[in-house]
């Protein structure tokens, strides 16, 4: 089935709510491109696409809610001020998008592959990023941080990652590889990293008050200047350099 596109009219129509499901009249929009398309003010909720290109589009102040994505591409997309809410992703790929201001509430994303992408401002509630991966990604910039609470990123790949500057308290990494990441000046108050691969990671001026690391593989990771480093704990298979350098107990 080739890709049908949605027309100018529709474009228009959707700054009325739920005007995006009334032009549908389809709860399960397949093989549709919404390509250099802008969407205003739209709710979207109860639909399921499947592969769609959403490529160069760009959303404002939308909300999604309880809307699948699979196997879609949202290359180049711009998402303002948008929210997210119980929604599911699947073989999602977003590259060289921007996500600015946007709140991602009680989602799951499964296979999703995020490169080159910048999110700016952004609140990550209660979400799942399972088995997928985040190449040369930005996460916050100074001033503009990243809110996490709730986050699994197990099986995930997390490399060439900026995530400078957030709170990433009471999170749990499972099975991730953080190569490259620079994970400078944050929080990691009672945060536990399980069978991840910390390589060529900076936690250069960050908190590590709690922080659990299990079964961790740790090469060229800079702690520099790190604070609050009380009730680290870090299990046995790590390095004696590193348990020298920090003199915390062994797990």
């Amino acid at each position: 089935m080739e890709n049908r596109t949605i027309n100018g009219d529709i474009r228009d129509a959707c700054n009325e709510d739920q005007a995006i499901q009334q032009h549908f009249n389809i709860r399960s929009p397949e093989n549709w491109s919404f390509e250099q398309m802008t969407f205003t003010d739209c709710v979207f909720e109860g639909l399921e696409f499947y592969n769609c290109k959403f490529t160069s589009a760009k959303f404002e102040n939308c909300l999604f809610k309880q809307i699948t994505f699979n196997q879609c591409d949202l290359s180049k997309t711009c998402f303002n001020n948008c929210r997210i809410e119980e929604s599911e992703r699947n073989n999602l790929v977003f590259r060289d998008s921007k996500l600015n201001g946007c709140e991602f509430n009680e989602c799951s994303f499964q296979s999703m592959i995020v490169k080159n992408s910048s999110l700016i401002g952004v609140s990550i509630l209660k979400t799942s990023f399972k088995n997928s991966a985040f190449y040369d990604c930005t996460f916050a910039r100074k001033a503009k941080g990243v809110y996490f609470n709730g986050l699994n990123a197990s099986k995930s790949k997390l490399q060439n990652m900026m995530l400078n500057g957030n709170n990433l308290s009471g999170l749990q990494f499972e099975d991730c590889d953080l190569t490259s990441a620079d994970l400078s000046e944050c929080s990691f108050v009672d945060t536990l990293f399980r069978d991840c691969q910390l390589n060529d990671v900076s936690l250069r001026h960050s908190t590590l008050h709690g922080l659990t690391l299990e079964r961790v593989q740790v090469f060229e990771v800079d702690f520099d200047k790190c604070t609050s480093i009380t009730g680290l704990k870090i299990s046995k298979d790590l390095s004696e350099q590193m348990l020298a350098t920090f003199g915390v107990s062994i797990v």
